[in-house]
């Protein structure tokens, strides 16, 4: 499906990164564990990144029940004035 699709060219797409981060840091005489974390953690910050972007797009995009309607208003009014009622009556 497209969400398998694009899971594994994200994944790549941060595996490239990692990669290339731990070569380069390998190239300039860091060790090899070190490497290994620093490309590590880049990628991992470029996958939260990519997923804040992500929620806040998604909270922004979609649409709320910021202002109720009033019919939803009045309905839910109208039963609370007949509980009051039901009380007053008892």
């Amino acid at each position: 499906t497209t969400q398998q699709v694009g899971g594994a060219l994200g994944l790549a797409a941060l595996a490239t990164l990692a990669g290339s981060r731990a070569a380069s840091s390998r190239a300039a005489g860091v060790g090899e564990a070190a490497a290994l974390v620093a490309g590590y953690r880049l990628a991992f910050t470029v996958g939260l990144a990519l997923v804040v972007i992500g929620a806040v797009l998604a909270a922004l995009a979609l649409p709320g029940n910021r202002n109720p309607s009033p019919r939803t208003e009045s309905v839910a009014g109208s039963r609370r004035s007949s509980a009051r009622v039901v009380r007053r009556v008892r």
